[in-house]
């Protein structure tokens, strides 16, 4: 969905009368919900395996299958583990924040800059973590 879209949606429902047509003709817009869907489409698109995230995310291989089934909601920190196991690009990885409902990285706000750097400079989980403890920032690792 492109931002054009999602202020389409927007205006439809300041703008509009009847909520069932609203989203009748919006609804093809919508966001799947299914985790499980989503996180497959990623995976799949990005050429990867659950092996692969696992490695990359630091996160536990049984978290890793409880996200990949639906039976699990990240929290931002580990929604952000995932994104670099799944090899997500900044603005992917502001998609898959606001997909789970979470806060999507802030420029200003020093922890999430470097973040954002990490990402956009393509560096691993574990060259950030560095950084953030470097930045006596916390970590994603280390920090539970």
């Amino acid at each position: 969905m492109t931002l054009k879209d999602t202020e389409w949606i927007s205006n439809k429902l300041i703008e509009g009368n009847n909520l069932d047509e609203i989203l009748n003709e919006t609804d093809k817009y919508f966001i799947d919900k299914e985790a499980k869907n989503f996180l497959n489409e990623l995976l799949i698109n990005n050429k990867l395996k659950k092996s692969d995230v696992i490695k990359l995310s630091g996160l536990s291989s049984a978290y890793v299958y409880e996200l990949f089934n639906g039976f699990k909601k990240p929290t931002r920190n580990k929604c952000i583990q995932l994104a670099y196991g799944l090899k997500l690009d900044f603005n992917e990885t502001q998609k898959l924040l606001r997909y789970f409902n979470l806060n999507s990285l802030y420029a200003k706000v020093k922890r999430d800059a470097v973040v954002i750097f990490c990402i956009n400079k393509k560096m691993s989980l574990f060259d950030t973590d560095e950084i953030l403890y470097d930045l006596k920032e916390s970590t994603f690792l280390s920090d539970k």
